[in-house]
């Protein structure tokens, strides 16, 4: 599980978030 993650907000939208950390993009 993660509980923290640090990087640019890539997209944003109202159910979900894409962030971009060290080139990796998260979706949460």
């Amino acid at each position: 599980m993660i509980t923290h993650i640090r990087g640019k907000l890539v997209e944003k939208n109202p159910t979900y978030v894409v962030i971009e950390a060290n080139g990796i993009g998260y979706w949460l």
